[in-house]
């Protein structure tokens, strides 16, 4: 049975797995070579970035503060981000903004 209390939050959760699973899907065989995988400590960034992102992703904020909540330079934090994701940093954060948007058209009236 359904929890129609928290029915909005799963269907964000729902929109960001298909779309992480969309985006893992798009990229080129070449990609996905264990020699081209993020090392860990790359992974761990990234995860920081993801996790600034979803903290304030309603505020204005762009590429020099995402990587300096990473604690890395802004090159270098789009780099490793478009390594471990497949996609830009700024798309990445453009489609989070979008699938909050829909997520806030589905629930609410």
């Amino acid at each position: 049975m359904m929890d129609f209390k928290n029915a909005p939050k799963r269907v964000l959760i729902i929109e960001l797995e298909a779309f992480f699973l969309r985006a893992q899907q798009s990229l080129p065989p070449s990609r996905l070579k264990n020699d081209q995988k993020p090392a860990p400590s790359q992974v761990a960034h990234t995860a920081k970035m993801t996790q600034f992102i979803a903290r304030h992703f309603q505020e204005r904020i762009g590429i020099p503060e995402i990587a300096a909540a990473a604690g890395l330079h802004p090159k270098y934090a789009m780099g490793i981000f478009k390594r471990t994701y497949g996609l830009s940093l700024h798309h990445y954060l453009l489609n989070y903004r979008l699938a909050h948007a829909k997520n806030q058209l589905i629930s609410t009236k």
